[in-house]
């Protein structure tokens, strides 16, 4: 049976500790899913933009509990080669260009080309 293969954008690694009761089923539901790719249910994988923004979070303690989900459940961090690279930071900034992301969100961009360039991942997930 084929395993979706879910590509975890950096808000699924920040609600997975986020304690505020507005969040909890973003919570839960992160919690859940870290569960079902470290049971194989699900491959997990993460790209370079997820490792820059998990690096970028200024709470050490959340920081570090970030990169331990990250690699306690057997999310895979995605490598890319120059080409590759270079055709996610176009898509990206066409995405910005045309209006159909804001300039705000250019790591959501980076995300989205990403799941572009790497069209054997299945579903893309963000909260």
């Amino acid at each position: 049976m084929k395993r979706n293969k879910l590509y975890l954008e950096t808000s699924v690694f920040g609600f997975h500790f986020d304690r505020r009761e507005a969040n909890r089923s973003k919570r839960d539901a992160t919690q859940r899913l870290s569960v079902q790719i470290r049971d194989g249910i699900f491959e997990g994988y993460a790209g370079a933009a997820t490792v820059l923004e998990l690096e970028r979070t200024e709470d050490e303690q959340l920081r570090d509990a970030m990169f331990d989900l990250l690699n306690d459940s057997g999310v895979q961090v995605l490598k890319l080669d120059a080409d590759l690279q270079r055709e996610v930071a176009l898509l990206a900034e066409e995405y910005v260009s045309r209006g159909a992301i804001p300039a705000t969100k250019v790591d959501d961009a980076v995300h989205i080309a990403t799941m572009v360039v790497r069209p054997e991942l299945d579903i893309l997930v963000t909260c």
